[in-house]
C-alpha cells in the first residue's frame, strides 16, 4: 500500500512532466484502442456475414486463359463431383442443366421440336432443367400466367413472347397448357407435357425469342449424351430474379449467347466459417482449363465482405503503426523522465533504499500512469469507434433484411468487448514492462556519488 501511495505522490509531484507525456500517450493509446475496436468489430462482422451466407455457394467456372474462340471442353457431372474431396465441402449438388437443341455433337443429327405431334419448329429451343429439391434456394420467380409449376422430368412450363415476329416463335406462341412438346433425333427423344405458361416480360422486343422449356434437372440432362462439349464453356451464374429474363434474351438476334451449356453447381460447406479457406483451395485448382471460384448465393455477399475486410485491414495497419510509435515514445519519455530524476534516485540510494525496491517503486508508478491513461483511452475509444464504422453498417443495412442485419450487428457481444479490453490493457502492460525495463537498467547504472559530484 505504501508503494502505491508513494507512486501516486510521485506522479503528482512531477505532474507537469506527466501531463505533457500523458497527453502524448493518451492520443496514441486512444488511437490504438480505436483501431483495435474497429479491427475486432469488422472481424466479427465478417465472420457473421460468412456464417449467414456462405453455407451454400454457387460454383463459378471461368476460363484459365483468354482464348474465347477455343475454350476447353466443359466440365462434366463427374468433374464437379470430384471436388467434394476438398476439405470442408460436405456435398456438391447439380442445381441446373442448360441445353439448347442445336448445341449438339458434330456427329449428331439435328433435333426436331414437335408440338402435339403436328406442328414442327425449325429453330433452337432452350431446355433448362432445375433440381426441384433445391428450388427453394433460388430467388428466381416463376410467375405463371396460367397452369402450375412442373413436378418432374415429363412436365414443363414454357415462356413466350407475343411480340416476336419470326415463324418459329409464331408457332411456339400458340402452345397451351396440356399440349405436348416432343424433342427427338440422334437416337434420343423426350416428350414434355406443358403444365404452365410463364408471364410475358414487358421489356421484350420483336427480336426476343422466348422458346424456353423449364423442367426438372433430369428432364434436361437427358440430352447430355449428345450435347457438344467443345466450345461450350459454363460461365458464371448468379441466382437472381433477372436470370430467367437473361436466359430468354439469349435468343435475341442482336446479342451473343452468354449462358453456357452444361451444369450449374452448388457447393455445400460443413462449416460456413471455413468459406475463405475453401475459397483459397479453389484458387489453387485449375481443372481442365478452368479456374473455380465460390460465390455465395446472396449477390451482395462479396460487396459486404469487401467493406468489412478493407476496414479491418486498414484498422490493423494503423494499429501496427501506433504500436511502433508507442514503443518509440515510451523509450524516449522514460529516458527523459529518468534523466530529470537522477538526483532523486541518488538521494534514495544514499539513504539505503535497495535497487530492487526502487525498481518496484518505478514499476508501480509506470503501471499507475500507463493503465490510468489506458482506462481513459478505452472509454474514449468506445465513443469514437462507431464514428468510423457507422457508414459500413449503414451500407450493410441497405443490402440485407432487418432480421439478418440484427444477426450481423448482434454478433459483437460481451466476449468481444472483453477481448477489446484485454488487447488494449495487454498492450499497455507491454509498454509498462518496457518502461520498467529501461528504468531498471538506468537505476542499476546510477551511482549516487557520481551523481552528487556532477551536481555539486
Amino acid at each position: 500500500m505504501f508503494l502505491i501511495r508513494n507512486a501516486i505522490k510521485n506522479i503528482y509531484r512531477y505532474r507537469r512532466k506527466y501531463i505533457t507525456y500523458g497527453i502524448l500517450f493518451l492520443l496514441l493509446i486512444t488511437a490504438a484502442s480505436v483501431c483495435v475496436g474497429i479491427y475486432l468489430r469488422m472481424s466479427e462482422a465478417t465472420d457473421a456475414i460468412v456464417r449467414e451466407y456462405a453455407g451454400v455457394s454457387v460454383l463459378n467456372v471461368d476460363l484459365a486463359d483468354i482464348d474465347l474462340y477455343n475454350p476447353p471442353d466443359r466440365l462434366t457431372r463427374k468433374d464437379f463431383e470430384s471436388l467434394a474431396d476438398i476439405e470442408h465441402i460436405s456435398d456438391i449438388k447439380m442445381f441446373r442443366y442448360n441445353f439448347r437443341t442445336d448445341f449438339l455433337k458434330e456427329d449428331a443429327s439435328p433435333l426436331n421440336v414437335t408440338v402435339n405431334s403436328s406442328v414442327g419448329i425449325e429453330a433452337p429451343v432452350f431446355v433448362l432443367g432445375y433440381n426441384t429439391s433445391l428450388l427453394h434456394l433460388t430467388s428466381e420467380e416463376f410467375s405463371l400466367a396460367s397452369g402450375r409449376m412442373f413436378e418432374g422430368g415429363q412436365e414443363c412450363i414454357i415462356s413466350k413472347n407475343s411480340k416476336a415476329e419470326d415463324e418459329a416463335s409464331a408457332k411456339w406462341n400458340v402452345i397451351a397448357v396440356g399440349d405436348t412438346i416432343l424433342i427427338s433425333g440422334s437416337g434420343v427423344s423426350r416428350e414434355y407435357t406443358v403444365v404452365g405458361i410463364l408471364e410475358e416480360n414487358g421489356d421484350d422486343t420483336a427480336n426476343t425469342n422466348r422458346r424456353s422449356i423449364y423442367t426438372s434437372l433430369e428432364g434436361a440432362e437427358y440430352f447430355e449424351c449428345i450435347a457438344r462439349v467443345e466450345g461450350a464453356a459454363v460461365f458464371g451464374y448468379s441466382l437472381e430474379p433477372a436470370t430467367i429474363k437473361d436466359i430468354a434474351n439469349d435468343f435475341d438476334a442482336a446479342k451473343d449467347s452468354s449462358i453456357g451449356m452444361g451444369y450449374e453447381v452448388l457447393v455445400y460447406l460443413d462449416d460456413p466459417e471455413e468459406f475463405l479457406n475453401v475459397q483459397d483451395d479453389f484458387y489453387q485448382i485449375e481443372l481442365e482449363g478452368y479456374f473455380l471460384t465460390l460465390q455465395p448465393m446472396f449477390s451482395d455477399f462479396r460487396s459486404m465482405l469487401s467493406m468489412t475486410r478493407v476496414m479491418s485491414s486498414g484498422a490493423g495497419g494503423f494499429m501496427v503503426i501506433t504500436a511502433i510509435l508507442l514503443i518509440f515514445v515510451t523509450v524516449i519519455t522514460t529516458i527523459m523522465l529518468l534523466g530529470t530524476r537522477k538526483y532523486e534516485i541518488a538521494v534514495l540510494r544514499s539513504i539505503g533504499m535497495k535497487k530492487s525496491r526502487l525498481t518496484v517503486s518505478y514499476l508501480i508508478e509506470n503501471l499507475a500512469f500507463i493503465w490510468g491513461i489506458t482506462a481513459v483511452s478505452f472509454i474514449i475509444a468506445q465513443m469514437i469507434s462507431p464514428i468510423f464504422t457507422v457508414h459500413i453498417f449503414d451500407g450493410i443495412q441497405s443490402m440485407v433484411s432487418a432480421e439478418v442485419y440484427e444477426r450481423i450487428m448482434g454478433g459483437f457481444g460481451l466476449r468481444d468487448i472483453m477481448m477489446h479490453f484485454g488487447t488494449v490493457f495487454g498492450g499497455a502492460a507491454v509498454i509498462v514492462l518496457l518502461s520498467s525495463l529501461l528504468s531498471c537498467i538506468n537505476i542499476l547504472r546510477f551511482e549516487p556519488l557520481k551523481i552528487f559530484n556532477k551536481r555539486f
